[in-house]
């Protein structure tokens, strides 16, 4: 089981890992990914939702509490 604060985590890198995909990889792979990112939340998006909660689901990290 996760924790709120680690959704939050893994959806951040997960879209910065997706943002280097595009940069590092051959085209097909490249091409891929940056369709992945069309429709994946951005960060911005991502802590906003964690800021309201989400239901639980999300929980806004330390760094954005400060």
């Amino acid at each position: 089981m996760t924790m709120p604060v680690e959704r939050t985590r893994s959806l951040i890198w997960m879209r910065e890992f997706l943002e280097e995909c595009v940069q590092a990889l051959p085209s097909p792979a490249s091409e891929r990914a940056a369709a992945i990112l069309v429709d994946y939340p951005t960060v911005a998006d991502i802590k906003a939702c964690a800021m309201t909660g989400c239901g639980g689901w999300l929980e806004p990290l330390e760094a954005d509490l400060d």
